[in-house]
């Protein structure tokens, strides 16, 4: 074998215990200069180094063009969430029920809502206006609203009131939402407060009218309605004052007609006699 020529016994344990003692004890294998070896190993430093400053420069280039990415997903995104928050904003008001007491929109604590096809609404804020008093029991989770004579209690989650002692059944229960406490509008209103309850689902209103508005109401309706039949009786007098007038013309007409034709007749029977 070739090895044999070149690697004795001898050299092949120096090379074992010194590698490059066992080349420089090897014939025919000459060792690089030291000067040589750092001058290349400062080469391949400064080639690492300047790969690595290019390796930088583009990763931080490409981190900028990543962070301008983001940034405008980012602001895309959040343009996309203005936009889906106005839209739901614009039919949340549109699905708001108002409620019109006496001609005024009422401002509840919280919107009022649609729940089992019934009104529901956060109570204090009518009840109050109604100057009706309003407890609430945090232990029995109830409501106890009082006017005049009147006493209503009623129970979150339960579908039964009780009236002055008697007890009667909700056709839907109270409700917590929003942290608001919601009862029911209209039993409310016909049972304790004496408003009637009319619904537009059109416009998504509920109005509430009392006795006094229905009387001053009616009693418009009634000036409404004279209003309109005086106005066309004297619409009917001036059209018989009128056709009066041109009656009476025509009479007077007629008549001077008459007294000018018999003046006519008598002259030529006086012009008859003379000529005779």
């Amino acid at each position: 074998m070739k090895l044999r020529k070149f690697v004795t016994v001898t050299t092949l344990a120096s090379l074992l215990a010194s590698p490059m003692a066992a080349f420089a004890e090897t014939p025919g294998v000459k060792l690089p200069d030291a000067n040589t070896v750092k001058e290349e190993v400062k080469d391949l430093k400064d080639k690492a180094k300047e790969g690595a400053k290019e390796v930088s420069e583009v990763a931080k280039e490409e981190v900028k063009k990543a962070e301008e990415k983001a940034k405008e997903v980012k602001e895309e995104d959040k343009k996309e969430v203005k936009e889906e928050v106005k839209d739901a904003k614009e039919n949340a008001a549109k699905q708001d029920v108002k409620v019109i007491l006496k001609g005024t929109a009422l401002e509840l604590e919280n919107p009022a809502v649609i729940k089992a096809n019934r009104t529901f609404i956060p109570i204090r804020k009518l009840a109050e206006t109604s100057k009706a008093k309003v407890e609430w029991n945090e232990k029995e989770k109830s409501f106890t609203i009082t006017k005049d004579e009147k006493v209503m209690k009623l129970t979150i989650d339960s579908d039964k009131m009780m009236v002055n002692g008697e007890e009667k059944k909700l056709e839907a229960a109270p409700f917590i939402q929003d942290n608001f406490s919601y009862l029911p509008l209209r039993v409310i209103c016909e049972e304790i407060l004496g408003y009637t309850v009319d619904w537009n689902a059109e416009t998504r209103e509920v109005t509430l009218t009392d006795g006094g508005e229905k009387v001053e109401k009616k009693a418009e309706e009634v000036k409404e309605a004279i209003d309109k039949k005086a106005e066309e009786a004297k619409e009917k007098v001036g059209e018989k004052s009128e056709k009066a007038k041109e009656d009476i013309k025509a009479e007077t007409e007629k008549a001077k007609e008459k007294v000018e034709k018999k003046a006519e007749e008598a002259k030529d029977k006086i012009e008859e006699k003379l000529a005779k």
